[in-house]
């Protein structure tokens, strides 16, 4: 390892050891003299190898407490972090990934995720910053930096669209595939996070509800599989919970899209995994042992019932097809 990178590492790992939390000026620390060795060092490879351990480092629990701080999200060092997800992107897309490559994705990606969902703006006064924003000669300049701001931009959500419809609803992988753990939890942040443009991923996941990976991935469920596999996450859960939760404007449109395919598809789904999962043992056992079996057809029926509230297509489940 480079000398440059061996000292932050250390200090680290230290806190670590002392369960202590990052100041802001450790973190400031680690972060120039990561970005002084990403900027200096002439081997790509290694470089990418700091970068993912560094954020593999800093993805624990202890590790999130100072990142809302201004100064810190400004650092030049998620701009490079941003960036370098982006290639990991097209590249997972594109070409075979090696082994050090899918633990690279998934390390920059977790970190992300945490960052966006636990520190994405910088923690102020909360009387103060209220004021400031609902001031009106405040609402042109009043646009607080974010780490959503940094990561999810216009190119990052192009190549999240074409890994999802060039790739996940073309090929198939394993249950526990790089891919598939990225893009639920990617999937799943875009649901939780209020200003970013849904409508971008309207038509990617639409995709993914009437292609054959979203009924077959339910036949893939264990009779005793206790939780989701990251595969089962992606198509079960996610993409039917972004329609339901972020889709409200083009309700109507799109319950007309999915409503039909949806209720063809139950048949198999309930025929399948409704008699084994309610048969024999008593309910606490069933929840426990057949929990995926049974949190599947729930999911399902909750995308159902979105359908049946949506005055466009209630007629279906009223008079039936």
């Amino acid at each position: 390892m480079d000398l440059i990178l061996k000292r932050p590492l250390a200090m680290i790992h230290q806190l670590q050891r002392q369960h202590s939390f990052l100041t802001i000026e450790n973190v400031k620390q680690i972060l120039d003299e990561t970005v002084l060795f990403l900027n200096t060092t002439n081997n790509r490879a290694n470089g990418l190898h700091e970068l993912a351990t560094i954020c593999h480092e800093l993805a624990s629990v202890h590790m999130l407490i100072p990142f809302d701080n201004i100064e810190i999200i400004k650092h030049e060092f998620f701009i490079i972090l941003g960036r370098t997800f982006e290639m990991l992107l097209s590249k997972a897309r594109l070409i075979s990934m090696t082994k050090a490559d899918e633990q690279y994705f998934y390390d920059l990606s977790y970190f992300i995720v945490n960052l966006c969902l636990h520190k994405n703006i910088a923690a102020s006064n909360f009387f103060i910053a209220n004021n400031e924003k609902l001031n009106p000669n405040n609402e042109e300049k009043y646009d607080p930096v974010s780490y959503q701001k940094i990561f999810f931009t216009k190119s990052f959500f192009q190549k999240f669209i074409k890994i999802i419809t060039h790739d996940l609803i073309i090929n198939d992988y394993q249950p526990f595939h790089v891919k598939y753990k990225v893009t639920h939890s990617l999937l799943r942040l875009c649901i939780e996070l209020n200003e970013i443009d849904h409508s971008l991923l309207i038509d990617p996941i639409i995709q993914c509800l009437n292609s054959n990976f979203y009924l077959n991935t339910f036949k893939t469920i264990d009779l005793r599989q206790a939780i989701f596999n990251p595969k089962q996450l992606f198509f079960i859960c996610e993409c039917p919970e972004f329609i339901i939760q972020r889709c409200l404007k083009q309700q109507d449109q799109l319950s007309n899209l999915l409503c039909l395919p949806m209720l063809e598809y139950s048949r198999d789904i309930l025929r399948q995994h409704l008699p084994v999962s309610l048969e024999g043992e008593d309910l606490e056992n069933i929840v426990c042992i057949r929990g995926a079996k049974i949190q599947a057809i729930s999911l399902h029926i909750k995308l159902l019932n979105h359908f049946a509230l949506t005055p466009a297509t209630r007629r279906y489940f009223i008079i039936g097809m």
